[in-house]
């Protein structure tokens, strides 16, 4: 019996583990890796402040990719991206659609003391 769950131990540990949501390297734009790699290069420029503590996440919203800059650090909005590297000006009423609509929630890059237990508000 003992060895029975020293065998099933190890296969519950791999089934348990949080698994990464990160997209494939081919579905990340140009602009986004550039600023990843100058990120974790240590020469980052605005938004990404505290690169540590942040994240890069994708969304889905009306058929199109958009990209948010996620820093639990931070007390504003996170910047959104559209697929092209363009910064939206997002009044409010466009902010809460898009906030309401958004879905698809897939990480593109973590920062190395992103919290794991992130829920954004």
């Amino acid at each position: 019996m003992k060895r029975i769950l020293l065998l099933l131990l190890p296969v519950l540990m791999l089934a348990s583990c949080e698994r990464q949501y990160l997209v494939p390297s081919d579905e990340v734009p140009a602009w986004l890796k550039e600023m990843i790699r100058e990120a974790e290069a240590g020469e980052s420029a605005q938004p990404m402040y505290a690169t540590d503590f942040g994240a890069w996440i994708r969304y889905k919203y009306d058929g199109d990719y958009f990209f948010e800059w996620i820093n639990p650090v931070m007390s504003s909005f996170p910047p959104v991206y559209d697929h092209s590297g363009t910064l939206l000006s997002l009044d409010q009423d466009k902010f809460t659609k898009y906030h309401n609509g958004k879905c698809c929630k897939k990480y593109v890059w973590k920062g190395s003391a992103f919290p794991d237990d992130y829920d954004e508000w």
